[in-house]
C-alpha cells in the first residue's frame, strides 16, 4: 500500500521531467493492469524467498540438531551461502546502476554547462505566426517585423529586439552549401540558413569575429551574409572569407560581409554546423521569432511582450513565449528524464543492497555468538572482533563490485548515444561509483560489528 501511494506520488513528477516528444507519454500512469502485476510480482517475490528457505530448513534439520537446541551448523550454513550469493547480486546490480546513473548525471551536467555560442541569460523568445489572409505579401510580413521590433524594443527593460526566421537550438531553415568559386563536392555539406534583422546578433549577445554585422538598408541585390565559423573551417581554411560568395538551397548566392561564432544549432549535443545569417528582407517567412534581450528576469517581461503584440493583432497566434534558459532546459529534457530514472533505480538499489548486507551480517552475527563470546572470553579485543565481522561485508562487496564492474562495462555501451563528452568506461565514474558502494558496505557491515563487540561471553557460552 505505501509503495502504491508513492507511485501514485512519484509517476506525475517523473512525467513532468520527460521530454514532450518521448513517445506515448500521456498513456503512462497507474492503473489497474499496473497493479495487478506489480502485486503479483510482489506477492510471487515473497513466496519465492519466503518458500525456499522454508524448504531448505526442513529438510536441513537433522535429530542431532534438534539435541543441540537448534544450532545445527548445516542449516545455518547453507543459509549463510545462499544469502552471500544474493548479497554478491544485489551488490553487482547495484553497481551496474550507480555506474549508468553516473555516467548519463555527469553527461547531463556538461551539457548544462557547455558554452551554447550565446548568451541564454536575459534572452526572451516568441514564435508569431502570419495567417496568409493578413500577411501574404512580403511587404506585409516586413511592416509587421519592423512594427513588433518598434514595441518589443520600447517595452521597460528591453536592450535589444530583432525578429528572425530562426534561433540557436530552432534553426529556420536547413540545406545543403557550396562555394560558387571551389570545384562542386561528392556530398554538399549540410547547414542553416537564418534570415534576422540587424539587432539578431546583439539581441542573443553572438560575437562578431570577423568583418560587420548587418545595418539597416542591407539586403535586396547585393545578398550580403554573416556566416559563423564552422562554415569558415569547412569552405575557406586558413583564408580571409570576406568578399567571398556563398550559395545555399533556392539558387540563392550571398556575399560575405562578416563571421561570428558558433552557435548550438540542432541541440546542445550537437557539433555546430555551418550557418548562414542574411536579412529578413531577403527571406521573409510566414512565422516570425520575436527575440528581446532585457536587462531583468526575461520571464517577467512574458506578459508584457504578449500584451504588447496583441495591441498590433488580438488574433495574432504567439506560440512558444519562453526564456531562452527554458530552451536549453528542454533541449536537454531527455536526457535529464533518464539520468534521473536510472538514479532513482540505482538509489533504491543501493539501499536494498546496504539492507540485504546489513541483515546478513547481522544474522550471521547471532549465529556465532558462542564463537565470539570464546574468543572475547580468550583475550581477543573489540577491535579484532569488529574487523572479523566487517572483513566478512568488505569481502562480499568487493566481489559484488568484481562482477559489477565487467556487468557495467558490458551493459554500458547502450548508453553512448546519451553520452556527450563521456565515454561509456570512463574511469572516474567508475571508480566512484565502486568507492561509494564501499562506503555504504562498510557502513551496513559496521553497525552488527558493533553489537557483536558487545557480547557477553558468560552470557553467549550459557546460551550455546
Amino acid at each position: 500500500a505505501v509503495g502504491v501511494l508513492l507511485a501514485a506520488w512519484g509517476v506525475p513528477l517523473l512525467v513532468s521531467l520527460a521530454s514532450r516528444s518521448l513517445p506515448r507519454l500521456h498513456n503512462v500512469g497507474i492503473n489497474l493492469q499496473v497493479l495487478a502485476t506489480t502485486v503479483g510480482a510482489a506477492l510471487l517475490t515473497g513466496l519465492l524467498f519466503g518458500v525456499v528457505p522454508a524448504l531448505q530448513s526442513v529438510r536441513g534439520i537433522s535429530t542431532v540438531a534438534l539435541k543441540e537446541g537448534g544450532a545445527g551448523v548445516g542449516t545455518g550454513t547453507v543459509h549463510a551461502r545462499a544469502g552471500g550469493a544474493f548479497v554478491i547480486a544485489q551488490m553487482a546490480l547495484t553497481l551496474m546502476l550507480l555506474v549508468g546513473a553516473g555516467l548519463l548525471g555527469r553527461s547531463f551536467v556538461k551539457l548544462m554547462t557547455l558554452e551554447p555560442g550565446f548568451d541564454p541569460e536575459h534572452a526572451l523568445v516568441a514564435q508569431v505566426n502570419l495567417p496568409a489572409a493578413r500577411y501574404g505579401t512580403t511587404a506585409q510580413k516586413l511592416a509587421l517585423a519592423q512594427v513588433v521590433i518598434e514595441r518589443a524594443g520600447a517595452l521597460p527593460g528591453v536592450t535589444a529586439a530583432a525578429v528572425s526566421t530562426g534561433t540557436p537550438l530552432a534553426v529556420g531553415a536547413f540545406g545543403t552549401i557550396r562555394v560558387p568559386d571551389q570545384p562542386a563536392q561528392s556530398e554538399a555539406p549540410w547547414g542553416s540558413v537564418t534570415a534576422a534583422t540587424p539587432d539578431f546578433f546583439r539581441a542573443l549577445a553572438i560575437p562578431l569575429r570577423r568583418g560587420r554585422l548587418f545595418v539597416p538598408g542591407d539586403g535586396g541585390a547585393s545578398r550580403p551574409v554573416v556566416v559563423n565559423e564552422a562554415l569558415v573551417n569547412t569552405f575557406f581554411p586558413g583564408q580571409d572569407p570576406i568578399g567571398r560568395h556563398v550559395a545555399f538551397f533556392g539558387g540563392r548566392i550571398g556575399t560575405i560581409i562578416g563571421v561570428v561564432g558558433n552557435t548550438r544549432e540542432l541541440s546542445l549535443s550537437a557539433e555546430p554546423p555551418p550557418v548562414i545569417y542574411e536579412p529578413l528582407v531577403d527571406d521573409a517567412q510566414s512565422f516570425l521569432k520575436v527575440i528581446v534581450r532585457t536587462a531583468g528576469d526575461p520571464a517577467a517581461l512574458a506578459a508584457p511582450l504578449r500584451a504588447a503584440l496583441r495591441t498590433l493583432d488580438p488574433e495574432l497566434p504567439i506560440d512558444a513565449l519562453q526564456p531562452m534558459r527554458q530552451m536549453m532546459a528542454e533541449s536537454v529534457a531527455t536526457q535529464r528524464f533518464y539520468a534521473t530514472l536510472v538514479a532513482i533505480f540505482a538509489g533504491l538499489a543501493l539501499l536494498m543492497a546496504a539492507a540485504g548486507l546489513y541483515a546478513l551480517i547481522s544474522y550471521g552475527v547471532v549465529r556465532r555468538t558462542h564463537e565470539l563470546g570464546v574468543r572475547i572470553a580468550l583475550g581477543a579485543d573489540a577491535g579484532r572482533v569488529l574487523r572479523l565481522v566487517v572483513g566478512r561485508g568488505a569481502v562480499l562487496a568487493l566481489l559484488g563490485i568484481v562482477l559489477g564492474a565487467g556487468g557495467a562495462i558490458a551493459t554500458t555501451r547502450v548508453l553512448k548515444s546519451f553520452l556527450f563528452e563521456i565515454t561509456a568506461t570512463d574511469p572516474v565514474t567508475f571508480v566512484g561509483a565502486a568507492l561509494g558502494l564501499v562506503v555504504v558496505a562498510l557502513i551496513a557491515s559496521y553497525l552488527p560489528a558493533r553489537r557483536a563487540t558487545r557480547v557477553d561471553p558468560i552470557v553467549a557460552l550459557r546460551t550455546e
